[in-house]
């Protein structure tokens, strides 16, 4: 059966991980694929994604569109055409990194790292703030601005097979995250599979403990798919001895990220953008433990799978600032 609809893993040989180009290595992630749960990326330095681990982001700026107002001709005013309030950061959505695919360096039975579990930001007051999209640089997929004491980190990028990677764009402050998802075809062998996604990984592993969930604004079209997100918790990453992260220990390198996986939920997504906001009761199917454990949090992972068997689901969102619930 083609393209199972479980938050599983995505095979390294199935896959394409696009990933920050300025961080030391990249993220993997976990999805979809033929038939069940392959590994995915391998190990980086620092931060974490589903799959594989990668660098904390270093900070820096997105820059944001100009507005051009009317000129006056001869003594009268000829209004011209204002430019939007809130431009695009690109005229074509780019995705982070390049086509960079990760090398494979898994050890099996490693040994379990403990998360420094760093407060989730430095400035006062303390807000909660994980990701705001003004900080994002679309170019590398890199976030926060370590100087006024943001959550720093970067991006992650992973796609089924014969699957386009997902487009961004910051707009207005916000992520607009575009897509085509091939449809579902569970009784197609070898055809694409029906999903894509991004990790959004985190520098620091961060105690949220004083923190009783997520909260985010999320609108858009979905096409026919769902959204799926993912927390990555210290305790259910496959443990990275190279790279000091993740505490669940795995004997078999090609099933580490099936015995290895962060609680998810599947997020109902409004045409217009409203705030959602989820509890970590919320989030469940973690392995080896279910739910979510907030003393150690490296990562968001949100995933696009086409539910349609009718037609490839177009997907066109815009993602709001996603910060911590207070209890």
């Amino acid at each position: 059966m083609a393209n199972g609809m479980t938050f599983r893993t995505v095979g390294f040989g199935f896959s394409l991980l696009l990933c920050a180009l300025t961080a030391v290595s990249c993220g993997g992630a976990q999805g979809d694929d033929d038939g069940g749960g392959d590994e995915g990326g391998s190990s980086g330095s620092g931060g974490s994604a589903t799959g594989g681990s990668s660098t904390g982001g270093t900070s820096g700026s997105a820059t944001g569109g100009s507005t051009t107002g009317g000129s006056s001709t001869g003594g009268s005013s000829t209004g011209g055409t204002g430019g939007s309030l809130c431009a695009p950061s690109d005229s074509e959505p780019v995705p982070p990194g390049g086509d960079t695919l990760e090398a494979d360096d898994c050890m099996p039975n490693p040994e379990p790292q403990t998360c420094a579990g760093s407060m989730p930001n430095g400035h006062m007051p303390p807000d909660g703030g994980l990701i705001n999209w003004d900080s994002y640089v679309v170019g590398t997929g890199n976030w926060g601005n370590s100087s006024v004491g943001d959550l720093t980190g970067g991006t992650s990028k992973y796609n089924g097979r014969d699957v386009m990677p997902i487009n961004v764009a910051v707009d207005c402050g916000e992520l607009h995250i575009t897509a085509t998802i091939p449809r579902y075809t569970p009784d197609i062998t070898d055809d694409a599979e029906n999903y894509a996604g991004l990790v959004f990984w985190f520098g620091p592993c961060i105690n949220a403990s004083s923190f009783g969930g997520l909260n985010f604004k999320v609108g858009g079209s979905m096409g026919g798919a769902a959204l799926k997100l993912q927390v990555q918790t210290a305790e259910n990453y496959p443990a990275d001895p190279p790279n000091s992260k993740g505490a669940c220990i795995f004997s078999d390198c090609a099933a580490r990220w099936s015995e290895c996986k962060g609680p998810d939920t599947t997020v109902v997504v409004p045409a217009a953008g409203e705030t959602v906001s989820l509890d970590w009761s919320a989030f469940t199917a973690g392995s080896p433990n279910a739910d979510v454990d907030p003393a150690g949090l490296v990562g968001l992972q949100f995933q696009l799978e086409c539910q349609s068997m009718d037609a490839d689901c177009v997907v066109d969102i815009v993602l709001g600032e996603i910060s911590l619930n207070p209890l």
